[in-house]
């Protein structure tokens, strides 16, 4: 009985769940590149219109220096809340760069795009505006708004020189 109990504890422990680390390719010179990132989790306050990351957020907005560790950052965006540039300063202050406030219903997207040409961008925003930014790059619509429990989802937008556009979700994990 004993050496079945300690085949299944080594089968247990192997087949524990291992988080996934994402590994980005860098991105090549004449590439544009765009991250879209919602918010990280905020205090639930049904009152406050602009709450504040929770204990849970700003661990998961640290976890963004890591993810990027790899790849050169030459600009980062967000909205003018405190659960969007809470979730990018970290980010920012470790390139040091400066955060770079949008508002997505009045931003020109052709000069956005335009200006980004060949630079890699971090664009934090909200579970409506994320998806539609990344959509008005693409020049398409792909990504649905998001769910209000999905702050893993980063909406990865490549335009290539040719002006060809790639996109995937990448999941911080």
């Amino acid at each position: 009985m004993r050496p079945l109990f300690l085949i299944s504890l080594l089968f247990l422990v192997s087949c524990s769940t291992v988080s996934k680390v994402t590994t980005e390719k860098p991105k090549l010179e004449d590439q544009t590149v765009f991250y879209f990132i919602r918010h990280a989790e905020t205090v639930k306050d049904i009152t406050d219109n602009d709450p504040i990351l929770s204990v849970a957020g700003k661990q998961h907005a640290l976890r963004y220096i890591d993810f990027f560790k790899d790849l050169s950052i030459d600009e980062v965006y967000s909205t003018n809340f405190n659960r969007t540039k809470e979730t990018v300063n970290p980010l920012a202050k470790s390139r040091n760069l400066e955060v770079q406030i949008y508002n997505p219903y009045k931003l020109d997207y052709a000069d956005f795009v335009s200006k980004a040409k060949n630079k890699t961008i971090v664009v934090v925003g909200h579970s409506n505006t994320t998806p539609e930014l990344a959509n008005k790059v693409i020049g398409k619509f792909v990504y649905s708004q998001m769910t209000e429990d999905n702050y893993s989802d980063i909406f990865k937008v490549i335009i290539e020189p040719d002006g060809s556009v790639n996109s995937e979700i990448v999941v911080l994990n």
